[in-house]
């Protein structure tokens, strides 16, 4: 049963959204303010750690990064000051089943 007002949606695996940024996806950024590039895997808050690579999909940047696609470009406001953001490769759950 399905809220009223809501849209009934349905998906499988494929229409899931394999090229969108999501938990569980790695990404390489280039970082346009300091024109270098980052990779960084989306995990959950108990697991962040950002030496190695690891970020919350509830950070600054991880909220910022949720939903885009290679090519995209964000700006993120972090505590250290405003970054832009370009995704520059994308590797989701959906490709490594």
């Amino acid at each position: 049963m399905f809220l009223s007002g809501f849209p009934r949606r349905t998906a499988d695996r494929k229409s899931a959204g394999p090229c969108y940024a999501a938990f569980g996806s790695k990404v390489v950024l280039y970082d346009l303010d300091r024109g270098t590039e980052v990779e960084y895997k989306f995990v959950t808050t108990e697991e962040a750690d950002l030496s190695k690579g690891l970020i919350s999909t509830s950070s600054p940047i991880g909220r910022g990064l949720m939903g885009k696609r290679v090519g995209d470009s964000v700006k993120v406001s972090t505590p250290n000051g405003a970054r832009e953001f370009e995704v520059r490769a994308l590797q989701t759950i959906h490709e490594e089943l």
